[in-house]
């Protein structure tokens, strides 16, 4: 349901819980120092962005129900897959910003409300894209001092449900009320903040953002004191496919026909739901050795990311299993054997002891 406003009553998920997204839009403040390229400094809460009898577009299908709304500064999509995988999990939201054409200060925002009772204002987002780290809403600090940083996820949750929001890229948020999510989308400011630029911001352009919103039931409730926090391992594939999308290469129809495999399946099994590859690669001789000089020597390199995730939600589409982190390389590929395999650091500059 679309609302006047141009915000959506997403309605329920799967799994329960109420969405409702809309836009705002923070006012600069009023005092001697102003919002500019490096400081944030809003003149109070933000205000809903009102649109009068915005556009929309509906499709649906046995594969894809999609609604697009087109607004003054955006065009929102919202797109729910008819996936038993990973994919059909989630809300898949798309949003293209555009204010380039604003003439005066605004800075956009998305927000989030849903029915999770955080009733303490606490909130999880993401350091460094490795660890989640707990915030809580705090009255006593300025408004702008409540936003942080989100790299690639945050969430709420309550003893029932947790609410996560999955982003495609680093995106600035908070957590001002009680089951709620707020994103910073894009920004325009006509006065310089005084700290170095010397110019105001000017240079917007258009601006995708995609993220995918996430309910999920708890089995059991939360801690009472918990300090810190992992996301399920439902929402740490799900935000994968966000960071690294596979990507269609067309073919040039002007050069010539080269045979392609049909396929590529360069190992036996897949890697358990929790290990995530990196990177697998071959390494080179050193630039000292005059011998071999850049060629690759026969020793590969594969870096394996251990997820750590929090086991109290059900994983839904799932292809995979867990092995508590246990992998076995001695049937991992195909037409590939290992004389010996060793433990090292990330910099493969010291062996494990």
């Amino acid at each position: 349901l679309f609302l006047p406003d141009g915000s959506a009553n997403i309605g329920e998920k799967k799994g329960g819980g109420k969405i409702e997204v809309g836009f705002v839009s923070h006012e600069i403040s009023h005092s001697k120092e102003k919002s500019g390229a490096y400081l944030f400094l809003p003149g109070g809460p933000a205000k809903t962005i009102n649109y009068m009898s915005p556009t929309i577009r509906i499709t649906r299908g046995p594969i894809m129900s999609e609604v697009v709304v087109y607004l003054q500064y955006t065009e929102h999509h919202v797109r729910i897959l008819s996936s038993p995988g990973t994919d059909g999990s989630a809300i898949d939201i798309y949003n293209l910003v555009d204010i380039s054409s604003t003439g005066g200060n605004i800075e956009t925002a998305m927000r989030i409300n849903t029915d999770i009772q955080n009733t303490d204002r606490e909130f999880f987002v993401d350091l460094n894209g490795f660890q989640m780290i707990k915030h809580k809403k705090l009255d006593k600090i300025p408004l702008q001092a409540n936003f942080y940083p989100m790299p690639s996820m945050a969430f709420i949750e309550d003893d029932s449900y947790r609410f996560s929001v999955l982003s495609g890229q680093s995106l600035g948020m908070a957590s001002l009320e009680v089951g709620q999510i707020e994103i910073m989308m894009d920004r325009r400011l006509n006065q310089d903040d005084n700290r170095g630029l010397g110019q105001p911001v000017h240079d917007n352009k258009v601006t995708p953002n995609r993220f995918a919103l996430l309910f999920e039931k708890r089995l059991k409730p939360r801690p009472k004191e918990k300090i810190t926090g992992f996301p399920s391992l439902q929402a740490h594939l799900t935000s994968l496919q966000l960071i690294q999308p596979i990507f269609v290469i067309p073919k040039n129809s002007e050069t010539e026909n080269i045979p392609l495999l049909p396929n590529f399946k360069p190992m036996q099994k897949t890697l358990p739901c929790e290990i995530h590859l990196l990177n697998f690669r071959s390494l080179r001789y050193s630039e000292d050795d005059t011998t071999h000089g850049f060629k690759p020597r026969k020793d590969v390199a594969m870096l394996l990311h251990h997820l750590g995730f929090d086991c109290n939600f059900p994983n839904r589409g799932l292809k995979c299993d867990s092995s508590d982190g246990q992998i076995s390389f001695l049937r991992l590929f195909k037409e590939l054997t290992f004389k010996n395999t060793k433990e090292t650091s990330l910099s493969l500059n010291y062996d494990q002891r």
